[in-house]
């Protein structure tokens, strides 16, 4: 302007850069040079000091080939208000791409998802690995793993897999929850005598098939068992041992905290007990949470009577060396909540609140939220309306969406499902219409094209024959 005073060259140049930044979106430094005729070193010099004042950011924004090497794309700048608009916009405009899915079409794609339409149903140790993945930290009776979950999502699933998996230390189990036995007054819960009430009593851990192992792949074990037990932190010592645990129980605990991993002779010579009694005792342990062991083979055997009473022929105990079921290291409990968002993405694609809150280890809603929240603010996954009829918000894996557009495309052919009522994907009364169906070994769901039919009660049947 006329009568203005001459300005430095460097205050111009950045007047000059830093006007145009607030224009051109994400541009790199030669392009910044050749629009404005500035040398590329001091266009370079200008746009880090812009950075260290928060104005401008850089990094690679602009959508690349994924066969390229990312690492050698040259660097993009961007204003900072500018970027912030971008996103909002791109967000915005991702959602709105996304059509709502019906409860019949997100049982079609859940099953897809989880491998159990028939199509798509996997095989060998890879197969198995993939389903544990996918089923990691949700709790189901112990005899329904290997007779209804691992073989409906594979094909002729074969036990010596998972046995496998288990030896070479990819593969563990275990109870994540703790079974707490809380007093009951009076004979009956919840009941009190007028006069002179009863001392509490404390219901038996007895092993059942009814018992609800998790079995996880082994790296996640270690913060699968903090998200399920947050009370158990490493920081406090050792949590002691529940109160209502038998003495012989009680004893083969000290001597597995005493030893560490031990196999059923060990813990016999150091407990100085009959072998009858340790095996009961490793048996409430496991109903408790406390116990895990190497090998399957040790589940199998608390499952099935008849293999038992053969196993104690041979082998009492099971061949696997026992050990105590305790977290041994403490996570920051940030980097736990984002393992644990992560996880239900994993197992269901599409997460919303009343699907996500099923579950036995799910933090609360409001917690998740803030993790689905910035992993969809980085683009790892996508927010939006995908199941209709639920209100408030809903995430989902990119590879979730482009498969739940497919199966929404695909045409509805009379395919018939049948799960048992303890597979996580029994979602009656849950996202289907209808009485929700108790989650007991036995029990059976029968989707046609995604909508149950049916529920059916079988007789229960022996899960490990020899």
């Amino acid at each position: 302007m006329p009568g203005d005073l001459p300005v430095p060259i460097e205050e111009a140049q950045r007047q000059a850069i830093r006007g145009h930044m607030e224009l051109a979106g994400p541009v790199t430094t030669l392009q910044v040079a050749k629009q404005l005729c500035i040398e590329r070193g001091d266009v370079e010099i200008t746009l880090t000091r812009l950075e260290g004042t928060g104005q401008v950011l850089r990094g690679r924004f602009h959508p690349v080939d994924p066969d390229l090497n990312v690492e050698e794309l040259p660097i993009e700048w961007c204003d900072r208000r500018l970027l912030q608009r971008i996103h909002r916009l791109t967000v915005g405009r991702l959602r709105k791409e996304i059509e709502p899915l019906s409860a019949q079409d997100l049982m079609r794609f859940l099953f897809r998802w989880h491998y159990v339409d028939g199509d798509t149903a996997l095989r060998g140790t890879p197969g198995l690995s993939k389903v544990l993945s996918l089923l990691e930290g949700y709790e189901a009776p112990a005899a329904a793993w290997e007779q209804e979950l691992f073989p409906s999502r594979m094909r002729q699933y074969v036990g010596e897999w998972l046995e496998q998996l288990s030896w070479n230390g990819e593969a563990a189990w275990g109870r994540l929850t703790l079974r707490d036995n809380k007093p009951v007054l009076g004979p009956r819960r919840g009941v009190l005598a007028p006069v002179d009430p009863p001392e509490p009593v404390r219901r038996a851990a007895t092993p059942t098939r009814n018992a609800s192992p998790s079995f996880v792949t082994r790296p996640n074990l270690e913060w699968l068992l903090e998200a399920a037990r947050p009370g158990e932190r490493l920081s406090d010592g050792p949590a002691p041992f529940p109160e209502d645990l038998s003495v012989t129980a009680k004893a083969v605990a000290e001597a597995l905290e005493r030893r560490g991993a031990s196999f059923f002779a060990e813990l016999v010579s150091a407990t100085r007990r009959l072998p009858a009694e340790v095996e009961d005792a490793l048996w409430e342990l496991l109903a408790h949470g406390l116990v895990t062991a190497d090998a399957v083979a040790n589940l199998r055997v608390l499952q099935s009577p008849k293999l038992r009473r053969r196993q104690r022929a041979m082998q009492r105990g099971g061949p696997g060396r026992w050990s105590l079921l305790r977290p041994l290291e403490q996570s920051e409990p940030e980097e736990l909540l984002e393992k644990t968002a992560k996880l239900f993405l994993r197992r269901y694609g599409i997460v919303f609140r009343d699907l996500v809150m099923r579950e036995s280890i799910a933090p609360p809603w409001r917690d998740l939220l803030h993790v689905y929240r910035r992993m969809e603010a980085r683009g790892e996954i996508r927010g939006g309306r995908f199941l209709a009829g639920f209100a408030g918000e809903q995430y989902a894996l990119p590879d979730a969406v482009e498969m739940a557009r497919q199966t929404r495309r695909r045409e509805k052919d009379g395919k018939v499902v049948r799960l048992s009522a303890t597979d996580p994907l029994n979602l009656t009364g849950v996202v289907t219409p209808g009485p929700r169906v108790p989650s007991i070994m036995g029990h059976y769901v029968t989707y046609v094209d995604g909508v149950p039919k049916a529920a059916k009660d079988s007789e229960p049947h022996d899960a490990f024959p020899p």
